[in-house]
């Protein structure tokens, strides 16, 4: 019997907790969550204000472990990463739309800075186990970039690919 009231009470408190939530949020300065975004400025602003914040977050992501750190502002932006190693530091940052990055990786140690700045640029990066750390640098600035690597070895460890302008095709294969 006391196990039922329990239950009731716990039922109770998440059901309130469910109607409490659906209530409007004043997010900052008196204004609710739909009237932040109303115009373009103001969610400039925002974004503009959050990026500021994060920055010393990113900039210091060569002392970060364990962690994959993902910044998104466009439109159908997509990350899939698949990292197995004993310490993992790697930032993607999407800034436009309709960028890919698939990131899959197995070493000791995952040190990895992936910029995409424009518009349908493209990252593939495969590699099965790598004795050595991998510390990885990919920038994409401009629009329909593609990177495509296989494979880690003792030159491509501490690779850095750089791509700037349109329609630019990187293909990295190493034994």
């Amino acid at each position: 019997m006391i196990l039922l009231k329990i239950i009731l009470v716990w039922i109770v408190f998440i059901l309130s907790q469910v109607c409490f939530s659906q209530e409007e949020q004043n997010v900052r300065y008196g204004e609710s969550v739909s009237t932040l975004f109303d115009t373009k400025e103001k969610t400039a602003y925002f974004v503009s204000e959050l990026n500021m914040n994060l920055k010393p977050v990113f900039s210091s992501i060569q002392s970060l472990q364990n962690g994959v750190y993902i910044e998104q502002i466009g439109n159908y932006n997509s990350v899939k990463t698949n990292l197995k190693s004993d310490n993992t530091a790697v930032f993607i940052s999407q800034n436009g739309n309709e960028n890919e990055v698939v990131f899959e990786k197995q070493a000791h140690s995952i040190q990895a800075r992936i910029v995409q700045d424009g518009q349908n640029n493209s990252i593939r990066d495969y590699a099965s186990y790598s004795s050595y750390d991998v510390n990885m640098e990919f920038v994409q600035r401009d629009n329909n970039q593609r990177i495509q690597t296989y494979g880690t070895n003792s030159i491509s460890k501490d690779m850095k690919v750089s791509q700037t302008g349109t329609g630019a095709s990187v293909l990295i294969i190493n034994n």
